[in-house]
């Protein structure tokens, strides 16, 4: 999978209506009130905003989900469009892995993804030819001024 396959997806623009609880969201797609659903359980009170522009996924049909679409960005005040999708940080580090693309991890492969560590689970575990081997744990933020 490509990068271009992770953040070119077709895309809806709909406007913000309500948070319904803290994954679902209710917004107005081509005057049609849709819910959808919000990877992220962050405030996010510089998007979710009444009237702001959200940026939707369609999901096709027959996929067994309780909404249509998903939250993938939002319009910032200044226009921007910013991911409010807190899996894609993970999804877009775990494809640079396996395409060799960040010099800091060069000789490392992706050995598992979300490895556990005691009564938790990481990220990332990576591992070098030569046995050695590195837990990553990612973190973003969506913040936007």
């Amino acid at each position: 999978m490509g990068r271009e396959a992770l953040v070119a997806r077709k895309t809806l623009e709909a406007k913000f209506l309500t948070r319904l609880n803290r994954f679902t969201v209710l917004a107005e797609l081509e005057g049609v009130k849709v819910k959808a659903y919000l990877p992220n359980s962050g405030r996010l009170k510089e998007f979710l905003a009444a009237g702001r522009t959200l940026i939707l996924e369609k999901h096709g049909e027959g996929l067994k989900r309780k909404t249509g679409y998903t939250v993938v960005g939002a319009l910032a005040e200044t226009g921007v469009k910013v991911s409010v999708d807190a899996r894609m940080p993970n999804r877009l580090l775990a494809e640079a892995l396996r395409q060799g693309e960040l010099e800091e991890f060069k000789g490392f492969r992706l050995l598992k993804a979300e490895p556990k560590l005691g009564g938790t689970r990481l990220d990332f575990l990576l591992e070098k030819e030569s046995g050695e081997k590195l837990l990553v744990e990612v973190k973003s933020c969506t913040l936007a001024d």
